[in-house]
This record gives C-alpha cells, structure tokens and sequence, in this order.
C-alpha cells in the first residue's frame, strides 16, 4: 500500500538517470528524470511556448538545466545557471534538448494537453 511514508521516501530518493550519446559531444551524457514539479513546469512552458510560436532559448535552457544529471542523479545546474547553458554551441543544446524529450521527459504534448 502506498502510504505518506513510502512516498516521502520516494521524494528524498536520487533520481534514476539515462545515459545517452550526442553529436558534437565526445562523452556520454547522463540524463536524469525530474521530479513532478520540474516535469510540471515544463510541460507548461512547453504549451506556452507551442501557443507562442516556439520555445526561447531561455526554455530549452530550462529543460537541459533539469535534466542534465551527474552519476548520482543530482542536477548538475540549478535554475540560475541557464547562462552557463546558453553558451552551449547550438547544436550540442538542442541535440541535449532533444534527447531529454525522447528519454527521461517521455511526453506526447498533445496528449498531455488532454489531460
């Protein structure tokens, strides 16, 4: 039975983590799933910025800041590090970008707009 304290438990665990290669970087990239907030939050920017016309670079930034993880499942940015993240070369941030959506975000937007 799931109870208050299995799901605490659940929230203080590290979060499981994808390896992945892309193009353009010569080592692997660890990949972390985020938590329901984080995921929350970017599904909505996601909407926002399919209403808007595209996603911002400060967006695509946003979702590589959550996901980009160490070994150990920790995010290797916090959200005032999406500078360090834009000076990416483009190909290399949206390549990440793309891998994240394919693997640890996992989300049809148009069903997630069902929902």
């Amino acid at each position: 039975m799931l109870t208050r304290e299995k799901i605490r438990e659940m929230a203080r665990s590290k979060r499981d983590t994808v390896e992945v290669n892309v193009v353009g970087v010569d080592t692997p990239i660890m990949l972390r799933h985020p938590t329901f907030k984080e995921w929350m939050d970017l599904i909505r920017d996601a909407r926002e910025s399919a209403e808007g016309g595209g996603a911002t670079a400060e967006q695509l930034a946003k979702v590589l800041a959550v996901c980009l993880s160490d070994g150990d499942g920790d995010r290797m940015f916090k959200p005032g590090d999406v500078a360090d993240i834009l000076a990416l070369p483009p190909d290399v941030a949206t390549a990440i970008h793309d891998q994240c959506w394919k693997t640890v975000l996992k989300v049809d937007l148009e069903q997630a707009e069902k929902n």
